[in-house]
C-alpha cells in the first residue's frame, strides 16, 4: 500500500515569500485641510523715554531707541509682508498752552546690531529695511513702509527701532509726546 505524502511549498523569490494578490482592496483617498494663520505685529512695551535735549539758539536733538518690534508671520504663505511706520506730532501743554513739534521733525531707523533679526523659522532671505541710520531713516508722519520680508514661510522677526527728533531753537522747554505706530500687512 501507499501512502500519497503532500507537502506544501513556498516559493522564495528574491528573499520574499510570494503572496497572492488581495481579491480585493478598499482604497480610502484620505484628505485634510491646513489652514493660515495670523499676521501680527507687537511693541516689547507701550511706552518709551527718548531722554532729554537741551534748548539752545542752534536747535538740538533727542535720540533714543524704542522698545523691540516684534513681526510674527503664522500664514504659512510665500507672500511676504510689509511693517509700516507712522507718527503723531509731539505735543506738551504749558498752562493752557499746547506747543507742538511736528511729526515731520522726528526720523526712524533701524541700526544694523538692531535688526532685523529672523528669530524662527527659515526664510530665504532676512526682511531687510534701508533706514539704517540718520542719514537715511523715514521722516515721520504719515504710514510708510519701514521693514520688508519678500518672501516668507511662518517665521518671527524682532527689531529695535531709534527715534531722532530735531528740537528748533524755538521750541518750549516742557516734556513732549506722540504715538510712534507700527502695522504690518
Amino acid at each position: 500500500m501507499r501512502k500519497v505524502l503532500t507537502l506544501g511549498a513556498v516559493v522564495v523569490l528574491g528573499g520574499f515569500a510570494a503572496t497572492a494578490a488581495p481579491a480585493s482592496a478598499a482604497d480610502v483617498t484620505t484628505t485634510f485641510a491646513v489652514e493660515a494663520g495670523t499676521l501680527s505685529i507687537a511693541s516689547a512695551a507701550t511706552t518709551a523715554n527718548l531722554g532729554k535735549a537741551t534748548t539752545s539758539l542752534t536747535g538740538s536733538a533727542v535720540t533714543g531707541t524704542m522698545p523691540k518690534v516684534t513681526v510674527t508671520d503664522n500664514r504659512g504663505s510665500t507672500l511676504g509682508w510689509n511693517s509700516s511706520v507712522a507718527s503723531t506730532a509731539f505735543t506738551a501743554t504749558v498752562g493752557t498752552t499746547t506747543h507742538t513739534i511736528a511729526a515731520s521733525k522726528a526720523k526712524t531707523y533701524i541700526l544694523p546690531a538692531n535688526g532685523p533679526t529672523l528669530t524662527s523659522a527659515a526664510l530665504s532671505a532676512v526682511p531687510t529695511t534701508t533706514a539704517i541710520d540718520a542719514a537715511t531713516g523715514l521722516t515721520l508722519g504719515a504710514a510708510q513702509v519701514f521693514v520688508t520680508a519678500t518672501t516668507t514661510a511662518s517665521n518671527s522677526v524682532d527689531y529695535t527701532p531709534t527715534v531722532q527728533v530735531t528740537i528748533d531753537s524755538n521750541v518750549v522747554s516742557a516734556t513732549y509726546s506722540g504715538t510712534v505706530s507700527h502695522t504690518v500687512v
